[in-house]
This record gives C-alpha cells, structure tokens and sequence, in this order.
C-alpha cells in the first residue's frame, strides 16, 4: 500500500486512496450516492463518499460543507475499524463496553485521521 498524505479541502476530489484499518486496506472512493452522504461496506473493504458533497453549499445545505464532509468520511471510517476489531456497528454497545473500546482505539483512529488530515 503506497503512504498518500492528502490535505482534504472542499472542494476534495479524488479518484480512489486506499488506507489501512487494523491490518485490512480499505479504498476510498467518491461516487454518486443517491440515498446518503456516505457508506462503508465493509464485504468489499470500500469507503465510499457522496460526490454531490463536492459543491458550493446552497441556501438548503449545511453553511460549511468541507467540514461535514470530513465528518463524514470520520464515521465512515469508524465504522470499518469497529468491523475491523470484530464489533460490528449493528451490536448494541452498552456504554461502558463502548468506553473502553474509544480508549483502547484511539491510538489507531488518530493515526488515520492524521494521515488524511482530517482531525478536526
């Protein structure tokens, strides 16, 4: 897997980047979705974004776009290392057992986050 450090700004295109969750290569891609703002399917290790995300934001959408988008690829991201370390994002988490699973996680979260500069 080629190391690709990438500053997403709105508008941030790309054709497809592949990073590592928990040892398994997961790509990230954009395409048209017509039913969400983004998906992780996680059967084809594949992070998909909504390209329609890739716009001036009109007088209907959220004010500041380049930052939901990068909330959105964080959940999305979420979810794969949460089906990557075996807890899948339909169990029912008690709180405590999610806890310990954030504390345990963060080291790695961080360093994907960081790796697409997309922390905060």
């Amino acid at each position: 897997m080629e190391n690709i450090k990438v500053k997403l700004d709105l508008p941030f295109i790309f054709d497809e980047i592949t990073i590592n969750v928990l040892g398994t290569d997961y790509k990230i891609k954009e395409e048209n979705l017509s039913n969400n703002d983004g998906q992780c399917d996680e059967s084809i290790k594949t992070i998909t974004l909504n390209s329609g995300l890739n716009r001036e934001p009109s007088e209907f959408d959220k004010k500041n776009l380049k930052s939901y988008k990068r909330k959105v690829l964080r959940h999305e991201i979420i979810h794969a290392i949460m089906e990557e370390c075996g807890m899948s994002a339909h169990d029912d988490l008690a709180n405590e057992r999610f806890v310990d699973w954030v504390a345990i996680m963060y080291p790695k979260i961080k360093a994907i986050f960081e790796k697409l500069n997309i922390e905060s």
